[in-house]
């Protein structure tokens, strides 16, 4: 089984892309760093090398990792994803937080779907996000749940043949690609809110 999570570090801004950097070293990076299953590769949507050695800095030895550098970077990584087929594409952004079992659980709920439902070839494994307040750490329920047709923005992708990449659409137009969804409880994922996107708050 090959995994890939691939997450979006596209700043042209360096000052904001040092505020998102604290965030990450707070909520990302050692949640990568800790995840009990350590089959997967990372993959980072950047648009600068000194971005990339940055964030490297962040990560353990046990965490493979791989950037696409590229202001064209939804080309490159499809290409990307054409050349290196992987069972499952997991989607996030660089101030996101997921728990250390978050992996494996994608990885088993893949698994266990393909030997229940053998005559399927795709599924998305959603995540039902709390949100976190990096201010206060006051952690609190969203006001809108996911469903199968209202996707969660932190999703996996997975498929048995190479066919479709997890930033096709966006995140609420996911069910066109596959109607069957599997959605995790609450406590895998959470949604980061801090004063640089105070802006994720509006649909929650």
């Amino acid at each position: 089984m090959k995994h890939i999570i691939l997450i979006r570090s596209t700043f042209r801004d360096e000052e904001l892309f040092q505020k998102y950097l604290t965030v990450a070293k707070e909520v990302l990076f050692p949640q990568l760093n800790s995840q009990t299953n350590k089959n997967f590769t990372v993959c980072f949507l950047s648009n600068s090398d000194s971005h990339s050695e940055i964030i490297s800095s962040y990560l353990d030895d046990s965490v493979n990792r791989i950037f696409i550098l590229d202001p064209f970077w939804k080309i490159q990584f499809t290409e990307h994803l054409t050349n290196n087929f992987y069972d499952i594409q997991t989607r996030h952004d660089i101030d996101d937080w997921m728990s250390i079992d978050y992996v494996d659980t994608i990885q088993k709920t893949w698994s266990q779907y393909k030997e229940s439902h053998p005559n399927e070839s795709m599924l998305l494994v959603q995540s039902q996000p709390v949100l976190y307040d990096f201010n206060t750490t006051e952690v609190k329920d969203m006001k809108t749940l996911y469903s199968d047709f209202i996707i969660s923005m932190h999703l996996s992708l997975c498929q048995k043949e190479n066919k479709h990449h997890v930033f096709e659409n966006v995140h609420l137009r996911m069910h066109q690609v596959t109607e069957n969804v599997i959605l995790l409880p609450l406590g895998f994922t959470k949604l980061v809110i801090h004063n640089n996107n105070m802006l994720s708050t509006m649909n929650c």
